[in-house]
């Protein structure tokens, strides 16, 4: 078993910042850019 140092070690954590980031690129040249809670 993997040991987990802090939480950036954690696949999930990984896998939440890839989706953020997704959703800022889809959003940032449409309406949805100004969906502060979709962003968010």
């Amino acid at each position: 078993m993997a040991k987990i140092s802090s939480f950036e070690d954690i696949e999930v954590w990984k896998k939440a910042v890839e989706l953020c980031e997704k959703v800022y690129l889809l959003s940032e040249n449409s309406t949805l850019n100004k969906d502060f809670g979709l962003r968010d």
